[in-house]
């Protein structure tokens, strides 16, 4: 069977480019059409409350290459508390390391980031706190500049 249609192809070559060529035309016709769909987000359920949450967060924060931890405080609480405000640290610690082991490109925390203070002869840039809070004033110092920068007020921090 294999040697009658090779024998065949060897004597009738002008059919055979014929057929490919109408193959190839038949395809070419539909190939424009082909799309490849490359944003995930568009291969996710749109009803799943997980996208749902996905998307306002994209929308609040403005990116989805980036990957946020967030911390929340207990319905009536805040997270200005010295318990909460010691894990912040210390996860942000634990990023900087993958950082530092270039599993990770950036860190941005409140807890890293630094915060631009005008004093009576000079502008200061540095940290929030140099150090991770050790007492309820290191607290309420933290939640003072937090809340009164522009670049955390609103994106890294939320007042309610």
């Amino acid at each position: 069977m294999i040697r009658r249609t090779a024998r065949w192809i060897a004597r009738h070559p002008i059919w055979v480019l014929g057929g490919v060529a109408l193959v190839t035309a038949f395809f070419g016709v539909f190939a424009p059409r082909i799309e490849f769909l490359t944003d995930m987000e568009k291969m996710l359920p749109q009803d799943n409350p997980v996208v749902q949450r996905f998307e306002e967060t994209k929308d609040t924060f403005g990116s989805q290459s980036m990957v946020m931890v967030a911390m929340a405080a207990p319905e009536g609480g805040t997270v200005f508390n010295l318990e909460t405000l010691k894990k912040l640290y210390a996860i942000t610690v634990e990023f900087e390391e993958l950082e530092d082991e270039k599993l990770l490109e950036d860190v941005m925390s409140p807890a890293n980031m630094d915060i631009v203070q005008g004093t009576a002869t000079a502008l200061v840039v540095g940290p929030i706190l140099p150090h991770p809070p050790e007492t309820e004033e290191d607290v309420a110092v933290f939640r003072e500049k937090a809340l009164s920068e522009r670049m955390l007020k609103g994106t890294f921090v939320l007042e309610d």
